[in-house]
């Protein structure tokens, strides 16, 4: 069995290996970092729009609430993404990005609000209240 340095590079079976450089060994751990970022990104993706037809968020399971129209009617996948994605996601962010204190006033709202609505839920008219 023959063993050279890893400048003769020849190992074991004679068998001709290319080192892998510091370099390349980073940026592989750095894509392994974003990789799982990513997957756990992805994962949660998924998870929020199985339970928005359920009229919730991830969080919103866990905890055990939901959302309904300002009625007590139920919402489908299709409002909730219209409350989550473009109303509080979109319109938010926008306004957020150009007046930070919107993303403020719509978190504190509900401490002054008889029905504990946010901004975004008198925009759309809706309610958070405990799963039935």
């Amino acid at each position: 069995m023959k063993r050279e340095s890893a400048k003769g590079q020849t190992y074991g079976r004679e068998t001709r290996l290319g080192i892998g450089t510091y370099p390349q060994r980073v940026i592989a751990f750095l894509l392994d970092i974003v990789l799982i970022l990513l997957t756990l990104v992805i994962g949660y993706l998924i998870w929020w729009l199985i339970v928005l037809g359920r009229a919730q968020t991830p969080g919103k399971q866990i905890v055990g609430i939901q959302v309904v129209k300002d009625t007590g009617e139920p919402v489908g996948w299709g409002y909730m993404f219209l409350r989550e994605f473009v109303i509080k996601g979109l319109l938010g962010g926008f306004l957020s990005s150009f007046a930070g204190i919107y993303f403020v006033v719509d978190h504190i709202w509900p401490l002054f609000d008889d029905s504990r609505q946010t901004v975004h839920d008198k925009m759309v008219s809706t309610l958070v209240v405990k799963k039935q």
